[in-house]
C-alpha cells in the first residue's frame, strides 16, 4: 500500500523519507509520536491529497505493543 520509492504512490503516500518528514507534520509532536499516531489513528494526521477511510483502522487491536514498536522503529530508519 505504501511505496519505499520517493514520490511513488501505490495507495497511500510513499514512506521514503518518513523519518525526516514526520517530526514537522504536527506541531509539538515528535517523529516517533506522529508515526505511532498515524498507525493507531490514521484519520488524525491525514496527509494532504489522500482521502480519509483508506487506511485500515484495525491496527490498535491487531498489533501487539512489541509489533507496533518494531514498525515505528523501522519507519524511523527511513530518512
Amino acid at each position: 500500500c505504501h511505496s519505499l520509492t520517493p514520490d511513488e504512490v501505490i495507495v497511500g503516500p510513499s514512506m521514503a523519507g518518513i523519518a525526516s518528514r514526520a517530526g514537522s507534520r504536527v506541531p509539538g509532536q515528535s517523529a516517533e509520536e506522529y508515526i505511532r499516531e498515524s498507525i493507531l489513528n490514521p484519520e488524525a494526521p491525514l496527509v494532504e491529497g489522500f482521502p480519509s477511510g483508506t487506511m485500515p483502522q484495525v491496527w490498535s487491536a491487531e498489533l501487539s505493543d512489541e509489533q507496533l514498536n518494531q514498525i515505528v522503529a523501522y519507519l524511523l530508519t527511513l530518512k
